[in-house]
């Protein structure tokens, strides 16, 4: 099957499963709390060594639907991957504007299964590809 994102630099395996991490909350058994105005709300993740918020520094993402979080988001993948780190997205909306690239190898070693994304809540967490991304 092909889809939208074949054959642009990214495995659809990985793209579709982190694209669904993301978008349907799958952080951590319990993860998400109790309705806040009718919404969930998540968790957020702890401090951790093993945790980047990409909207910490030095990433600096806005989530906020209008501002272009592409670069921030594939910094924290090319400065994490296999790191076995999570790559955490607070509630928002990201803004992406070209491919995210996943690079296969990282010093020397593969680097599958070692990084993943994770957004606060699957309702309130939304990666969002700009108009005329993919023409």
């Amino acid at each position: 099957m092909r889809t939208p994102f074949h054959g642009r630099g990214i495995p659809n395996a990985i793209l579709w499963g982190a694209a669904l991490g993301v978008c349907f909350g799958l952080v951590y058994p319990g993860a998400l709390a109790a309705p806040v105005d009718g919404q969930h709300e998540g968790r957020a993740f702890p401090a951790s060594p093993f945790v980047v918020n990409v909207k910490q520094v030095p990433y600096g993402a806005k989530g906020d639907g209008i501002s272009d979080d592409t670069e921030p988001l594939q910094r924290a993948i090319d400065d994490c991957v296999g790191m076995r780190k999570v790559i955490y997205l607070p509630n928002g909306t990201y803004l992406i504007s070209r491919t995210l690239t996943w690079p296969k190898k990282v010093g020397g070693r593969e680097n599958w299964g070692f990084t993943q994304f994770r957004g606060q809540s699957r309702d309130r967490t939304v990666l969002k590809l700009k108009d005329a991304t993919f023409p």
